[in-house]
């Protein structure tokens, strides 16, 4: 299942494919890059639920191909209770 995310604050943001697992509440990207408290948002969002499209989320717990997502900077995970896919 494949989402795509946008990391935001970029002068024109670029779309990644991305997967969301509910166990964990991970969401996967292969060699991302991204460093915790970047900014990501989503376009759309199918199945997965515990996030919104549209809504500014931030990068936390990031390893090398997952990261979690928080409401705020330094914040808790949001809980992902479904696998998923999407655009963002």
């Amino acid at each position: 299942m494949a989402s795509t995310y946008k990391v935001l604050g970029q002068k024109t943001p670029t779309t990644y494919s991305v997967t969301f697992q509910d166990t964990g509440d991970t969401v996967t990207l292969a060699s991302h890059g991204l460093t915790n408290g970047t900014p990501v948002a989503f376009t759309v969002i199918t199945t997965t639920t515990g996030i919104s499209i549209n809504t500014t989320y931030y990068v936390i717990s990031a390893t090398t191909n997952t990261f979690q997502l928080a409401a705020s900077v330094g914040g808790s995970a949001r809980a992902l209770t479904s696998d998923g896919s999407g655009t963002m």
